[in-house]
């Protein structure tokens, strides 16, 4: 691994794909350590500039984001044929990696992420920005507690590996119908996308699970998921509706925005909390 790449010096890797990687950077021009998200041009050929037009397009219009539940991207350069976004370093632990421990959520804890996911989303939502890669690796809860998402400004750096055929890549679980159709996409592109990580997050099981690219991109276009209570019986029944009205095919289906879809989800807190409540005292 080089020690620098362009004036960011790499502390260490994050995480890399094909055509990329993820450092730990720091940037001697602001004194920050960032994270480095990077794609090797060369390897795409003729779609690299394409591909470079989208990135520029889509960090612009993310500037008026300014939410504590969104991390900031600082900026997208070119350096030496690779695309360079430098973006907030953010501590913690993400969905996919607490996933893959298999830790479990609470209905609390499962709220609360999804309440200040939902804030994030809303807040780039209403400057009419999407997200076009979410999925559980984006959502990183930091050592504090608070929720970040990650990615706003250059999500179409991961939505271009869904194009792909073969093996399926990881984000490709999560898009939605429209998005893989190649129709305008809007906030609610985002539901779809966390009623699937809600999904995986109460059953530990993908609502639309397939190792080959082109049998997931049908699932998700036409196949509905087994109701995540019938994976997981001890689900509560409000948690099951909210997931499958998110998974809604069409659009006007599902929830029109966040807050429509952490409402909902309250009924399960609160449920909950009232069967604590008529639980009788133990014995003195």
């Amino acid at each position: 691994m080089a020690n620098k790449i362009g004036r960011f010096e790499i502390l260490s890797e994050i995480t890399h794909s094909e055509i990329g990687a993820v450092y730990k950077a720091a940037d001697p021009a602001s004194g920050q350590t960032i994270a480095l998200k990077t794609i090797q041009l060369h390897l795409l050929a003729e779609q690299a500039d394409t591909l470079m037009q989208y990135i520029l397009q889509e960090a612009a219009g993310t500037a008026p984001l300014s939410s504590h539940n969104i991390a900031q991207l600082i900026g997208v350069e070119q350096v030496d044929a690779q695309c360079c976004a430098s973006m907030e370093y953010v501590q913690g632990n993400s969905i996919g990696t607490m996933l893959a421990r298999k830790e479990g959520f609470s209905i609390w804890d499962l709220q609360d992420i999804v309440r200040q996911t939902c804030q994030g989303l809303d807040h780039a939502h209403s400057h009419n920005v999407v997200h076009y890669s979410l999925e559980p690796a984006k959502i990183m809860v930091t050592w504090d507690g608070t929720v970040k998402v990650l990615s706003f400004g250059v999500s179409c750096m991961g939505a271009f590996s869904c194009q792909a055929s073969g093996k399926a890549p990881e984000v490709l679980h999560y898009v939605s119908p429209e998005q893989l159709r190649g129709d305008p996409v809007d906030g609610r592109s985002n539901i779809f996308s966390l009623g699937a990580i809600l999904y995986e997050m109460a059953t530990e099981a993908k609502a639309f699970p397939g190792d080959d690219a082109d049998q997931v991109r049908h699932a998700i276009v036409e196949a509905t998921p087994p109701a995540p209570i019938k994976v997981n019986r001890k689900i509560h029944p409000v948690l099951n509706e909210v997931i499958m009205k998110a998974l809604s095919k069409a659009a006007e289906d599902r929830y029109q925005s966040g807050q429509e879809l952490v409402n909902d989800l309250e009924r399960c807190k609160e449920s909950a909390a009232k069967a604590v409540d008529k639980k009788p005292a133990a014995p003195a």
